[in-house]
Parts: structure tokens; C-alpha cells; sequence
């Protein structure tokens, strides 16, 4: 609800109390989904190689382990822009997902910088409540949106 609204205001469109709540139950299997399916893939991933890892042993574990790991955080990056696919574009989970893995390659630089940039804004808003629901909260999912909306 909270990614739809800001959505509209950058679209110049209102956005009534109602609108807001009744956003929730419209999205909520796409969400879940997109998520469900991201947290499967990385899990298997993950899971897989610390498998493997521990059946190698030693140097060469450490080796598959950290290859997994990699791996895993490729995997979410693939995962990023999913969601704002579903509310930018009004997408189903399985459509979200596939713009998401053809726009993030394309967009790298600009995900990993997004990630930095919120990652430093995160820790002065921990401050405060009100600095992280008023600031990062607000700020970061507006980003996400306009980079999602950048890299078609």
C-alpha cells in the first residue's frame, strides 16, 4: 500500500484513505509471492552449497561456501526491482519477476548504488522512529520507485 501510494503522488495522481487500505488485500498474493519465490531461491542456494561445503572440508569448502554466498546475493540483486515491477506496472508475480531479472543486469550500477545510499541514510534514521518512518522510510521506497521507473 505504502509503495502504491507514493507511486501515485510521483504520478501526479490522489490517493484517498480508503485507496490506501484497500491496496493491501489487491497486492498481497503478488507481494507474497515475489517474496515467497525470492526467499525458495536464495534458501536452496544457500543451503545447497553450505551442503557442499561441509561434505569438502577444510580450504575447499570455504571456497564453495563463499562461491554460494556470492551466488545467493547475485540471485536477490536478480530479485530487486520484482516489487516495483508489480506496482509500476501493475504486474503479476511471475511477470514482476522476469522484468526485474531483464532490468536489474541492465541496471547494475544503479541497484548496488541504491543499496549503498540506503545503506548509510539507514543509520542515522535509527536515531528516531520518527526519523526512520519520516525519513529513510519515505525516501528510500521513492527512490526505489524512480529507479525501477529509470531503467525500462
Amino acid at each position: 500500500a505504502y509503495l502504491e501510494t507514493l507511486h501515485m503522488l510521483q504520478s501526479g495522481r490522489k490517493q484517498t484513505f480508503g485507496g490506501f487500505f484497500s491496496a493491501v488485500p489487491r497486492r498481497a498474493t503478488t507481494l507474497f509471492s515475489i517474496s515467497l519465490v525470492s526467499a525458495i531461491c536464495v534458501f536452496v542456494i544457500s543451503t545447497l552449497f553450505g551442503f557442499l561445503s561441509s561434505i569438502v572440508g577444510s580450504i575447499a569448502g570455504l571456497a564453495i561456501f563463499a562461491f554460494g554466498a556470492l551466488l545467493s546475493a547475485i540471485v536477490s540483486l536478480l530479485f530487486f526491482l520484482a516489487v516495483p515491477a508489480a506496482i509500476v506496472e501493475n504486474r503479476g508475480a511471475v511477470a514482476s519477476i522476469k522484468s526485474s531479472f531483464s532490468k536489474v543486469p541492465r541496471n547494475i550500477v544503479g541497484v548496488i548504488l541504491y543499496i549503498i545510499i540506503t545503506a548509510i541514510l539507514f543509520v542515522p534514521s535509527l536515531l528516531t522512529v520518527v526519523g526512520l518512518v519520516l525519513f529513510w522510510l519515505p525516501l528510500s521506497q521513492a527512490a526505489l520507485l524512480a529507479l525501477y521507473k529509470k531503467s525500462k
